[in-house]
């Protein structure tokens, strides 16, 4: 079965890496974008749904969604709020988003989101009710490392660069070089922020403790 493809567009680092964690779990194919680029993000992949993230009350994201749906008049978008205002929920409404998500707390808004996503899509890729809010699932593919190459993706999500990864395993910052182009192989990832999804995925590393620029250097 084909994955869905969703754009995810302008959601800050922590729930992006949330989402992204959560969904690629899901058999979803996550393709990151910002509000200057959405249109021509949406254009070229052509997603089956677009996740929006409005942080508050923002007429100007109202607006540009307000336009995709003009010149896309089939996009599915899932408004993805961090905050419950009456008003801005009736403004997203008349933007013409087709559904929308409150980030609460707790884990309960994934389950609001992926029963969204199928309910557009009319995919089943997974049963709602199957242990969607669990923090401990994992896949197999963790076995594909060994504790080295754990140990420095571990440090790479901390946002370490080569040589300050290097001087805590007492080995050359080119050797680091090395282990991480074998780890992204290995992991069939293709950059830093495929590597931190797979850290999260399989219990590498917390959510928590991951720096928010991840800014790896050689």
């Amino acid at each position: 079965m084909a994955k869905i493809k969703i754009l995810l567009v302008d959601a800050r680092i922590a729930i992006k890496f949330k989402i992204i964690s959560f969904l690629a779990r899901k058999d979803c194919e996550i393709i990151i974008s910002d509000e200057k680029e959405f249109l021509n993000s949406y254009q070229k992949q052509k997603s089956d749904i677009v996740i929006f993230e409005l942080r508050k009350l923002d007429y100007s994201k109202i607006t540009i969604i307000k336009d995709a749906v003009s010149i896309f008049p089939e996009i599915k978008i899932i408004s993805f709020l961090l905050i419950d205002i009456n008003d801005l929920i009736d403004l997203i409404k008349q933007s013409g988003v087709k559904e929308i998500v409150i980030k609460k707390i707790g884990l309960h808004w994934k389950k609001d989101l992926l029963e969204k996503i199928l309910f557009l899509t009319n995919k089943n890729v997974l049963n709602p009710s199957e242990e969607i809010l669990s923090t401990e699932e994992k896949t197999s593919d963790k076995k594909q490392l060994n504790k080295i190459e754990e140990e420095i993706l571990y440090f790479i999500c901390k946002g370490l660069t080569a040589k300050e990864i290097g001087r805590k395993m007492n080995l050359p910052s080119k050797s680091i070089d090395r282990e991480r182009s074998k780890i992204i192989r290995k992991t069939n990832t293709k950059n830093i922020v495929n590597l931190v999804v797979f850290a999260i995925k399989n219990g590498i590393v917390k959510l928590e403790n991951i720096d928010p620029i991840i800014p790896y250097k050689h």
